[in-house]
């Protein structure tokens, strides 16, 4: 016979737990705010760690990037003798930015000397800017957790790339975090609440004077701030006249913008090529979040995996304060940044193009890191995504083709490029011939980087018919005469009979014209998407 064993009354009973999905994901969930607490009692070493690693890169991929068509207006401007001769080139119709641009770039220039990393370095402070404030503008709400993705999101979007482009967008996005962070101090009541209100409404103003669209910034703060008017059933009047203060600097820009409109007129080729339509609009933001597809992606999924069946977990120990309605109003003000750009480019008949409203990625950033902050899991997951893109971007950058941030207009910024260009052109040898180039957005770097003896020989024709780049370099060589030989094309072909051409496939069509006009061309070099040929009338 088997006798069940009885138990000992003098030993415990065991008692064993069958491991459940419960107790799993309450130790990921341990693991999980453990690692969000040791974000927050690290976050200023993690702040620093991240400026570093940051400047870093961005200064490598400035100085590896050489300057494109638009930024070597702002280079040539920014190097005229005086700020008076800055607005006499810019109200004849030069540029159409407003002057702070070509203000921080010259005296850039003067500190750190001439070159594609100097005159870029207020570009590159201006990102790095926009991204700690968004990190102080989520964290001071949410977490550190939720500042992090913030803070790095706008790092895997194509705003990153004008975080070294000598051009305004950047400088624009670092004053749009700055009136972030002091509108939300203003509104909190801060100490020294009359400097946040200043900080606000030159912030502001800063923008605008950067870049005319930089007036877009005032459509969120100021919609946030009436949401907060609402609430506490009076208005701020402080806070609402430093937000209205800046467009003052509109008064500026307007001789600009009469400009361009008598010299392009409304049947403009750029506004035929990129007009406010809603099609252009869709596209804005799949121009501004395309990298960041796979990042969007894993935030989606998890958080739609936790709204359906997982239990909303405590928040990190650190979180005191829940975001404020009219701060959520702001952001998603931030977010439909291009339908306000869209709205304003209808109303003046101004192109629209996609990098005038890159704002949108500050509130993208913003919401995001609210959402992933409330669910720690989610939220170190989709950091960690953020990390990954950003190390496998750079990767890209280091083996790519370094392209502006253009509109879909496929120009190197590669030095071997060049190279190859001036080797061809100095294997021809006649050495005495002109060189004409073809494509209006190729000539100037390639006579910027060119050979003194060599550069003397490249020459610009402008087309009788829709070559409104053309007729910019007229106006620039007015203003800054080293800027290049430029010349009517019937002017120079009555003076020159034989020369070369060099162009690529974008603009084959020119030299399919030379040749009705009875001129006969011969290949001296021919590559994959450029050539140069020789061009004889008899």
């Amino acid at each position: 016979m088997i006798r069940a064993a009885t138990p000992n009354p003098t030993e415990p009973a065991r008692v064993r737990l069958p491991v459940s999905k419960t107790t799993s994901s309450q130790t990921l969930e341990t693991v999980t705010d453990r690692l969000c607490s040791a974000l927050a009692r690290h976050k200023y070493f993690l702040l620093t760690f991240f400026s570093v690693l940051y400047f870093g890169t961005t200064c490598y991929r400035a100085s590896r990037k050489l300057f494109w068509f638009d930024e070597l207006f702002t280079i040539y401007i920014s190097r005229l003798p005086d700020a008076r001769s800055v607005w006499n080139a810019l109200t004849h119709g030069v540029d159409f930015n407003p002057p702070l641009l070509y203000g921080l770039t010259h005296y850039s220039e003067v500190f750190f000397g001439k070159g594609e990393l100097a005159a870029r370095v207020p570009e590159i402070l201006s990102f790095w800017i926009f991204c700690l404030c968004l990190f102080c503008f989520v964290s001071r709400r949410t977490s550190a957790l939720g500042g992090f993705i913030s803070m790095l999101f706008p790092l895997v979007t194509t705003a990153y790339w004008y975080a070294y482009e000598a051009r305004a967008h950047s400088l624009v996005l670092g004053f749009c975090g700055l009136a972030l962070i002091c509108w939300q101090a203003a509104a909190d009541q801060s100490v020294r609440r009359a400097l946040w209100i200043l900080g606000l409404g030159g912030s502001a103003a800063c923008a605008t004077l950067s870049h005319s669209y930089g007036v877009l910034l005032l459509v969120p703060l100021m919609g946030g701030e009436m949401a907060r008017s609402l609430r506490a059933r009076r208005l701020d009047w402080p806070v609402l006249l430093s937000i209205a203060a800046g467009s003052a600097p509109l008064l500026v820009s307007w001789p600009l913008l009469r400009g361009l409109k008598s010299i392009y007129g409304t049947q403009s080729n750029l506004i035929a090529a990129f007009p406010a339509t809603l099609g252009r609009l869709i596209g804005s933001y799949a121009s501004h979040l395309t990298p960041a597809v796979t990042v969007l992606s894993v935030a989606l999924v998890l958080l739609c995996l936790c709204w359906m069946g997982i239990p909303h977990p405590r928040l990190p120990s650190e979180h005191t304060h829940r975001f404020e309605e009219y701060e959520i109003v702001a952001l998603l003000g931030f977010l439909a940044a291009p339908a306000f750009g869209y709205l304003l480019s209808k109303a003046t008949g101004a192109p629209f193009l996609y990098r005038y409203t890159i704002s949108c990625v500050g509130g993208f950033a913003g919401l995001l890191g609210i959402a992933a902050a409330k669910r720690p899991i989610v939220g170190m997951v989709v950091l960690c995504a953020i990390i990954v893109q950003i190390g496998a971007d750079f990767e890209v950058f280091q083996g790519g083709s370094y392209l502006p941030p253009t509109e879909s207009v496929p120009i190197s910024t590669r030095r071997s490029d060049f190279n190859r260009r001036y080797a061809w052109i100095d294997d021809v040898p006649d050495k005495t011939l002109p060189v004409v180039l073809l494509d209006d957005l190729d000539f100037l770097p390639t006579l910027y980087y060119g050979p003194s003896d060599l550069a003397a020989r490249l020459v610009y024709t402008v087309w009788p018919h829709g070559d409104e780049n053309g007729q910019g370099y007229i106006r620039l060589s007015r203003a800054c005469p080293s800027a290049g030989n430029f010349s009517q094309l019937s002017e120079f072909l009555n003076s020159h009979r034989v020369f070369l051409a060099y162009g690529t496939r974008r603009n084959a069509g020119r030299l399919n014209e030379l040749i009705r006009d009875g001129a006969a061309v011969k290949v001296e070099q021919m590559g994959a998407e450029d050539f140069l040929m020789r061009v004889e009338y008899k």
